[in-house]
């Protein structure tokens, strides 16, 4: 017999607390000011940036009208549409405007020292547009039904 959902959300989140304990150390994880706590900050605003334009963008095309909520508990449910645009506006804006002195830099900001790091900024934009591009199908076919924008594509 497989866990239950509560089961497997919880083991999950005692697995990912344990990788990010392990992480912390190996790393050597400082919270001094000027440490690599800073680089930890901005390393978590290159993916929050994204999944908040994944959030506001479908918030946005949905007017806030999310229909019939049961899809919020059905564990079948997938889009891929958020996954994807989340991940080509992080890779492709940490690959172009990262500006993290120490691990990574781009070419934008190698060239253009003066733009700074403007890495949130750019997947924040990117994986908005994304978004928005990857439902302009999906609006269409529901020809302004907003409750059904979320069904299956």
């Amino acid at each position: 017999m497989g866990l239950t959902l509560r089961q497997r959300r919880a083991a999950l989140a005692i697995i990912v607390g344990v990788i990010g304990f392990a992480l912390g150390v190996y790393f050597q994880a400082q919270v001094a000011p000027g440490s690599k706590y800073e680089t930890f900050l901005l390393l978590i605003s290159y993916w929050i940036a994204p999944w908040l334009a994944v959030v506001f963008v479908d918030y946005w095309l949905r007017h806030g009208d999310y229909g019939d909520e049961s899809m919020f508990y059905n564990t079948s449910y997938f889009r891929w549409q958020g996954l994807v645009a989340m991940a080509v506006g992080l890779v492709v804006s940490v690959y172009l405007f990262a500006n993290d002195f120490g691990l990574y830099v781009g070419p934008i900001p190698t060239n253009n020292p003066d733009v700074g790091d403007i890495t949130f900024i750019a997947g924040f934009v990117i994986t908005g547009v994304l978004y928005y591009v990857f439902n302009l199908g999906l609006r269409k076919e529901t020809s302004g039904t907003r409750a059904t924008l979320g069904s299956k594509a």
